[in-house]
């Protein structure tokens, strides 16, 4: 388990918005969940639980380098 993610949320974070993009957050894992088969991560702004699915059709990628 233990994925993150980034996510669209509707919170405000300058800094996030020039790293990841305008309304991109960084999600950290949300373990509880995830351990039942559910992906989810919380929003590392505003706190805000993204549901992405069931851990089954999460595939690994591999981000690219800037």
């Amino acid at each position: 388990m233990n994925r993150t993610a980034i996510v669209v949320c509707d919170c405000r974070n300058e800094y996030q918005d020039s790293v990841y993009g305008k309304q991109h957050r960084f999600g950290n894992p949300v373990n509880r969940m995830q351990k039942d088969g559910v992906y989810a991560v919380r929003c590392t702004s505003c706190g805000k639980v993204h549901n992405l699915g069931s851990m089954s059709s999460v595939r690994h990628t591999v981000p690219s380098s800037r």
